[in-house]
């Protein structure tokens, strides 16, 4: 058995030299490429925000310089998903504030249901600002832009943007362009289009 007083391992302080200064151990140093990776995962997190929304009196007042002439815009003249949510909320918002009605209210207490009858009679004193890639921006008033639409609509909209509502006028002027199929017993079946059908209620 090994005498304590005579034994060592040459480890007691091996590898921990009192001398080393704190500062020289950087955790940056590590990853030299960490700050430029942290700001990158920041701009993803973040987005790219193309669009901002205004009250018609501020939107006139900034950067006039680099605002598109509107006899010259190229975006399109409809309103897409993404800003009617940020038109609605907005308006919703400021009528939640106390701000001033477009529209009567006619006993509705909803600051959203409110918001999305002005926008359906074009009354929201607002602004859409897209940007363009080359710093360059176009303002559309919300009273301009039409509701986005996928299909042909069949009937004159005259203001209305819901969906359900034209649908079913064009039911009512029977101008649906489809056919319905029923499927008989025998296994074959007979197609009526819309405007042979006779509506009930």
């Amino acid at each position: 058995m090994a005498d304590d007083g005579d034994f060592d391992d040459g480890g007691g302080d091996m590898g921990m030299d009192d001398d080393i200064d704190d500062d020289e151990f950087n955790e940056d140093d590590q990853d030299p490429d960490g700050d430029q990776n942290a700001q990158t995962d920041k701009q993803q997190l973040q987005g790219d925000d193309r669009m901002e929304i205004f009250n018609e009196d501020d939107a006139n007042a900034a950067q006039a310089a680099l605002r598109t002439d509107p006899s010259k815009r190229t975006t399109t003249p409809y309103m897409t998903k993404y800003e009617r949510a940020r038109v609605l909320g907005t308006r919703a918002l400021q009528i939640a504030m106390c701000a001033p009605l477009m529209v009567e209210p006619d006993g509705e207490t909803d600051p959203l249901q409110i918001a999305m009858r002005e926008l359906k009679e074009k009354k929201i004193p607002m602004i859409i600002r897209r940007y363009l890639p080359d710093g360059s921006y176009e303002d559309w008033s919300t009273r301009a832009l039409q509701i986005a639409m996928c299909a042909p609509l069949m009937v004159e909209p005259d203001g209305e943007t819901d969906p359900l509502q034209i649908a079913m006028r064009e039911l009512k002027e029977k101008k649906i362009p489809m056919i319905i199929r029923r499927y008989l017993p025998d296994g074959s079946y007979e197609d009526w289009s819309i405007d042979e059908l006779i509506l009930t209620d």
